[in-house]
């Protein structure tokens, strides 16, 4: 993956000199944001520095970042994927440009969906998301968006299990990838539950457990890490009442427009090192 990054900042690097427009080279770096997905690089949200985290991409280069990108999840990340509908919808009724997350992304959820389920055989009782009209293992699915870069949303029913939610996930993905060998993976941390929401082993301190390990499982594997629980948490690790749909786990459009902003956030300060290596490059070329 490091070589295909490195070739196409290269081609950038032809065009932009060939142009001889360092103005003309910054726009073709959009062009690469999504190549920054693809380096194989273990990174989580604060890995910003001040420069990085200070730029504000353009729409059109989140939407090249989040190309070819799917959010594999459950009931709350099935949230999710209504609320980029819906926003969607009120976009093009008001004739306003869609969020470039929320129009961009794919999504493959199931309520009720697990790592355990993953699974199973597909049939009349299984959670699989649907893809195409009809249920299909996600490694199936994948492959037949052509998404490259996935988005992991998942454990949460998967507490309480008598096996290693780890490993689980660890065999996930490697059975996502021996289907899609190009595929890069970002794991999104499990939210909270309201206070005092907790349900049959779902529960506040499980689930900051949880996202502990999933935390070390991406950086020992080289995944990405995104951290959505700090921004929609209180001062107490509760999910913020501002955000509570249901007295329990799922969340409203409030929270949900907390999520679109983290993975915008998430995705800036790559956007902005690819920029930033393309005009290096020039610079030293020149």
């Amino acid at each position: 993956m490091k070589r295909r990054f490195t070739r196409i900042v290269t081609a950038v690097l032809a065009v932009s000199m060939m142009y001889g427009s360092t103005a003309y080279a910054a726009g073709a770096a959009s062009g690469t944001a999504q190549a920054v997905q693809e380096t194989g690089a273990s990174t989580t949200l604060s890995d910003n520095s001040a420069n990085a985290g200070a730029y504000v991409p353009m729409d059109s280069e989140y939407e090249q970042f989040f190309a070819d990108s799917v959010l594999i999840g459950d009931s709350v990340s099935q949230g999710f994927e209504n609320y980029a509908m819906q926003m969607k919808n009120q976009s093009k009724e008001a004739g306003q440009p869609v969020d470039p997350v929320l129009g961009t992304m794919k999504f493959l959820t199931s309520s009720g969906y697990s790592l355990l389920g993953a699974f199973d055989p597909v049939s009349a009782t299984s959670k699989h998301p649907r893809c195409m009209g009809q249920q299909r293992p996600v490694w199936e699915s994948v492959k037949l968006l052509g998404a490259k870069h996935i988005y992991m949303f998942l454990g949460i029913n998967d507490l309480g299990g008598k096996y290693h939610i780890t490993w689980k996930y660890k065999a996930l993905i490697k059975k996502i990838k021996e289907v899609n060998p190009d595929c890069d993976f970002t794991i999104l941390s499990a939210t909270p539950t309201v206070k005092d929401g907790a349900q049959k082993g779902v529960n506040n301190q499980a689930i900051r457990e949880l996202n502990v390990e999933l935390k070390k499982m991406a950086k020992e594997n080289g995944w990405n890490y995104i951290d959505i629980a700090t921004r929609v948490s209180d001062a107490e690790g509760n999910l913020k009442q501002e955000y509570n749909l249901d007295n329990y786990i799922h969340e409203n459009a409030a929270g949900y427009a907390v999520w679109t902003q983290t993975l915008k956030d998430y995705a800036a300060p790559k956007i902005y090192a690819i920029r930033q290596q393309v005009l290096a490059q020039m610079s030293n070329a020149q």
